[in-house]
């Protein structure tokens, strides 16, 4: 199975609108990042997402960031959010990487080979060790960063998730 990492493109709105979706009534969790609007143009919500890996053009209260979806025989399989730095937030949950997988693609491998990808993206960023976290109830993800190479740092009470309890790591990107 060959995985590419990409950007998202005009082409993938529908295959895109289709994920979302489904993530969200099986996992409650956004595909798209949270500032996409239902009506809005495709193209205008990609420009925007890509405009945030430049410091000087993110919004308030996020961080510079690069936002890639796995695609694999054209259809996308996942998503994968790497956060140029940390800030208040993050530092406490979420952290520099964030990875969602496709229903029909899990268990595949996906997550382990987004995972990689940000690791290696991060390491070449001149980091030596990246914080993700996962929710306290997800074993496949605590599973795909341990075999990552994440090391254990705490449990910790998500602000926005009713206090739910997220697991924290720290991963050299040397792994």
């Amino acid at each position: 199975m060959k995985i590419e990492m990409r950007e998202l493109r005009v082409e993938d709105a529908f295959d895109a609108a289709r994920v979302h979706k489904a993530m969200m009534e099986l996992d409650n969790w956004e595909f798209l990042l949270s500032n996409y609007v239902q009506d809005e143009e495709f193209s205008k919500y990609i420009d925007r997402v890509s405009s945030w890996k430049d410091e000087a053009t993110v919004p308030e209260g996020k961080v510079s960031s690069t936002f890639l979806v796995a695609v694999i025989d054209g259809k996308i399989a996942g998503r994968l959010s790497i956060r140029h730095r940390l800030n208040e937030f993050l530092a406490l949950v979420g952290g520099h990487l964030g990875y969602g997988v496709a229903p029909e693609f899990r268990g595949q491998g996906v997550a382990t080979y987004m995972l990689k990808y940000g690791l290696e993206f991060m390491r070449e960023r001149g980091e030596e060790k990246v914080f993700i976290s996962c929710h306290s109830k997800n074993e496949a993800s605590r599973r795909i960063i341990e075999k990552c190479g994440g090391e254990f740092a705490a449990l910790v009470p998500h602000l926005y998730e009713n206090g739910e309890l997220f697991r924290t790591y720290w991963i050299p990107t040397s792994a």
